[in-house]
């Protein structure tokens, strides 16, 4: 079973995101990096600040990610990954996925900007009806 990953704010402790596998989140590192290859596209490293623990975003966050969405949606992701995705996972070629993924990443950063709440990339246990950790 793959470990789950998801945005959470940690003043309200919920999770602010779908929980999915990391391959999911690889894989709009590695689209996000791929379309950047255009000079006109956000800077990476401006991009991810949100992995890290404690984030507490800026409003260049949400726009960069607006505009990641917008690129993502002209693009033809099939194309941008053989251009310049060596090794991509395939996932990022999926443009709805990579959509709903960059939208939520883009709604917990406009959470944690307006609300000046800290968020965090943190891994997420799933938990059976019974209540034992799977």
């Amino acid at each position: 079973m793959e470990d789950s990953f998801a945005i959470t704010c940690d003043e309200e402790q919920t999770i602010l995101s779908s929980k999915m596998d990391k391959t999911a989140w690889v894989s709009i590192e590695k689209l996000v990096a791929c379309l950047n290859h255009d000079p006109s596209s956000p800077a990476n490293g401006q991009m991810f600040g949100w992995m890290s623990k404690g984030y507490l975003a800026n409003a260049r966050d949400a726009y960069g990610w607006r505009r990641a969405i917008e690129r993502i949606k002209e693009e033809d992701l099939a194309a941008v990954i053989a251009r310049y995705g060596e090794g991509a996972a395939s996932l990022a070629k999926s443009k709805p996925i990579m959509l709903k993924i960059a939208g939520e990443i883009t709604n917990a950063l406009i959470h944690s900007y307006q609300d000046r709440h800290r968020i965090s990339f943190v891994q997420i246990e799933d938990v059976d009806p019974s209540g034992s950790a799977t």
